[in-house]
């Protein structure tokens, strides 16, 4: 919380200070540090909410599709759907 506080410490000083004291908090701050860097912001961190159908209007004959797909997540009724 205080160390949020201090502007005077960029934020990759920030990163590596939680990291040492901090283990179980690294991935937050990582997240937080890709969020607040100008190069990269909340693009990079935020979840893809793309839809199937989304993904079918862009999609290519020589360009392959991967879906990566997390515990419970069964993407066959849409799938179908567009057939």
């Amino acid at each position: 919380q205080q160390l949020t506080d201090k502007t005077d410490i960029g934020s990759f000083l920030k990163l590596l200070l939680v990291r040492c004291l901090r283990v179980d908090r690294s991935i937050l701050m990582c997240k937080e540090f890709i969020r607040s860097t100008k190069e990269m912001g909340p693009a990079f961190v935020e979840p893809v909410t793309d839809t199937i159908e989304m993904v079918y209007e862009d999609m290519e004959p020589a360009v392959p599709v991967i879906f990566l797909l997390s515990r419970g997540a069964d993407p066959t009724d849409g799938i179908i759907e567009l057939c």
